[in-house]
């Protein structure tokens, strides 16, 4: 930086530094924390700059280090200071008495005591819409309800409510009527679970709260043939009892399409015996032993529905049963177009044939209604697929 100064009488001169004339960078931007410094000194007495020396600066300017440096760590809090003066009376507020008059009841002291009953929620009961749940009634679909709005506090809204634990709430499952009548009848549709616990409850709701009635519970018995199951299929088989994790078999909503068994001329001898239960252990071994990708135990393995994917090939007899307790009776709709359906059960003897059922139940083209057992030319016949499950 540059600066225009005069000598006093003895030649002297005075000045302070960051204050001239920048002429490259400027004073406010050195960094004080790093490196040593350096001051130069020039003089030009009209005939050019004179180097009048340099030195080194031998301590940091500490003001300017602070400028930038890091913050100091905090020091102790300060005493506290002394109370303020207290401050004027607050209006006297209401009492219960004269709140509970201003809701727009009537009635002594005595009356609003005795009114003091309240639901689950806090709720002045006297405040609340009365309901009565009168009936129920459940099916294969779900849960029908007739509730009666009783004389009181009118709603803006009312229903039934359910659960598979006790004590439901409109936060659980809901079911709104629709309709101003006194009376009403309502149906929530759903799958019902083998051997669960359901809770029911009316509801009547206003700005004070929600007003339930008492619980009604039952638990649903065991499925029978042609229910619908957990997978969104139907039952066609009941062991009786539960035993290997399962006692019942699921077949599938519908035909996922045409496959093969696979992996002709490989022995696979877990998938064997046709028997009543087999039809998960052979698929799980075709699946262990069979390296093609695209047959009838990949299909059916990575088959999802209604949230299971524990799908799989039914054996023999699997199979048999299925179409002799659905089918021939009229349950299901989606067969499929093949009267030849794909199992997990391989041909003892000649392992390039597998059993397959053939159901020739078409009886206005002619068939005869008879489901029978076919051994394919070989196991890479593409047939129909129908995956069945067990729980």
């Amino acid at each position: 930086e540059t600066h225009s100064l005069t000598t006093n009488a003895q030649g002297l001169m005075a000045t302070v530094l960051g204050q001239g004339t920048a002429v490259q960078n400027t004073f406010a931007a050195i960094n004080w924390a790093n490196t040593t410094k350096f001051l130069q000194v020039e003089v030009d007495l009209g005939n050019g700059y004179v180097d009048l020396g340099t030195q080194q600066l031998m301590s940091v300017p500490y003001a300017m280090y602070a400028a930038n440096g890091p913050a100091g760590p905090q020091g102790p809090a300060g005493a506290d200071g002394a109370a303020g003066a207290t401050g004027p009376q607050g209006p006297a507020g209401q009492s219960a008495y004269e709140i509970w008059l201003s809701l727009g009841n009537i009635g002594s002291e005595l009356d609003f005591i005795n009114s003091l009953s309240m639901n689950t929620n806090g709720a002045l009961l006297s405040n609340l819409p009365n309901i009565s749940l009168d009936s129920y009634n459940f099916n294969t679909t779900g849960i029908s309800v007739d509730c009666t709005l009783l004389p009181g506090p009118s709603a803006s809204s009312y229903g039934f409510v359910w659960d598979t634990l006790p004590n439901p709430t409109i936060y659980s499952n809901v079911v709104y009527g629709t309709n101003a009548l006194p009376t009403f009848h309502k149906q929530s549709n759903f799958s019902k679970h083998y051997n669960t616990a359901y809770y029911i409850r009316a509801f009547a709701a206003n700005d004070f709260g929600v007003n339930y009635t008492n619980e009604i519970s039952f638990v649903t018995g065991q499925y029978v043939t042609g229910d619908i199951g957990p997978g969104g299929g139907l039952i066609f088989y009941d062991k009786g009892y539960l035993s290997d994790g399962w006692r019942y078999l699921e077949a599938g909503p519908t035909t996922i399409g045409s496959y093969a068994f696979g992996c002709q001329n490989l022995n696979i001898p877990n998938a064997i015996s046709g028997e009543i239960g087999d039809g998960l252990n052979a698929t799980n071994a075709i699946l262990a032993s069979c390296n093609e990708v695209n047959n009838a135990a990949n299909a059916a393995s990575n088959y999802t529905n209604n949230g299971k994917s524990d799908w799989f090939v039914p054996s023999k007899m699997e199979a048999y049963l299925m179409f002799q307790n659905l089918k021939l009776n009229g349950l299901g709709n989606s067969w499929g177009n093949m009267a030849y359906y794909t199992t997990s059960t391989q041909s003892s003897t000649v392992f390039t044939g597998l059993f397959t059922i053939w159901s020739n139940t078409n009886i206005a083209a002619g068939g005869d209604g008879i489901i029978t057992e076919y051994q394919p030319n070989g196991k890479n016949d593409a047939l129909s697929l129908k995956p069945i499950r067990r729980f």
